[in-house]
């Protein structure tokens, strides 16, 4: 009987240690002004954000300088501690929670920073309990977050973006793009530049222009659709399906494969080939760069534009 209530008495802490994260998700308008700060800056320098928790909003502006506004709750302004920087290329905003990360969440801590940067500017932004998004940016990206989705819009450079419990959105953006989530899913859209996609748990959708592909996933289906010249494509799933939209003058050395479901292609122009129900293997068009298709639970279906 006592181990009874034990196990029902430790279910019902931990549903109610769900209801007190889920507050953290209130609405915005609640949240005040706590915090501004303004920083003269060059165009191309540096932005450094880290925070136990709350969002990360950067948009951009025609002004050389960053400006930092900060809002949160009651209990934000009493129980987080910042501390601002600035140096000879980087402006640093750094975000604490008194009695350490764990005791924070049982305080109900709503924040949320919104900055302003220059258009050309270069960001670090790490957060170990929001989302982040920037809107009109050129730079390198570097994002990272614990429990939240990413999202980047209408924007030129680099990416190195990481969450480990959200989505992945980027969509409209010229450049290379590295992204990665252990429990969501990934949607590159309109973009002109390499693209690396790995999740463990949810679906990849990519559209792209142009550039190198290799998208990978455990749990999910990946969608490709391809308009750009002849690249290297590399598409993994253990446990979905893989469905690829590609010009029909790509030359490629396809290997497609599946080993618990069938292949559904309509691409025309195959040569030097083997194909069965499960397995393509030969030259799309002239040949040249690798196209790879592998899933070990699902159908591949080829499609020519």
């Amino acid at each position: 009987m006592k181990a009874k209530i034990s196990i029902k008495f430790i279910l019902l802490l931990f549903i109610m240690f769900l209801n007190i994260l889920s507050a953290k998700k209130m609405d915005t308008k609640e949240l005040e002004l706590i915090q501004q700060k303004n920083y003269k800056v060059n165009i191309g320098q540096n932005l450094k954000v880290k925070t136990d928790l709350g969002d990360i909003i950067i948009k951009s502006w025609d002004k050389n300088e960053v400006e930092i506004q900060i809002y949160g709750n009651k209990n934000a302004e009493s129980k987080m501690e910042f501390s601002f920087n600035q140096n000879e290329n980087t402006v640093e905003v750094i975000g604490e929670k008194e009695g350490g990360k764990i005791f924070g969440w049982f305080n109900k801590i709503e924040l949320k920073y919104e900055i302003k940067v220059p258009k050309k500017f270069n960001l670090d932004l790490k957060t170990s309990g929001g989302d982040m998004m920037a809107k009109v940016v050129e730079g390198n990206f570097e994002f990272k977050t614990s429990g939240g989705d990413i999202f980047i819009e209408n924007s030129k450079g680099k990416i190195n973006a990481t969450t480990s419990g959200g989505d992945v959105v980027v969509n409209e953006f010229t450049g290379n793009t590295k992204t990665e989530t252990s429990g969501g899913d990934i949607e590159i859209t309109k973009t002109f530049g390499n693209v690396y996609a790995a999740t463990s748990g949810g679906d990849v959708v990519i559209k792209s222009s142009e550039g190198e592909i290799e998208a990978k996933t455990s749990g999910g289906d990946i969608s490709l659709d391809y308009s750009g010249k002849d690249a290297d494509i590399s598409l993994s799933t253990s446990g979905g399906d893989i469905d690829v939209n590609i010009p029909s003058n790509l030359n490629a050395n396809a290997e497609i494969k599946t080993s618990g479901g069938r292949i559904y292609n309509n691409f025309q122009n195959i040569n030097n080939s083997t194909i069965t129900k499960s397995k393509i293997e030969g030259n799309f068009n002239k040949g040249g760069k690798k196209l790879v298709c592998r899933t070990s639970g699902g159908d591949i279906r080829i499609t020519q534009k």
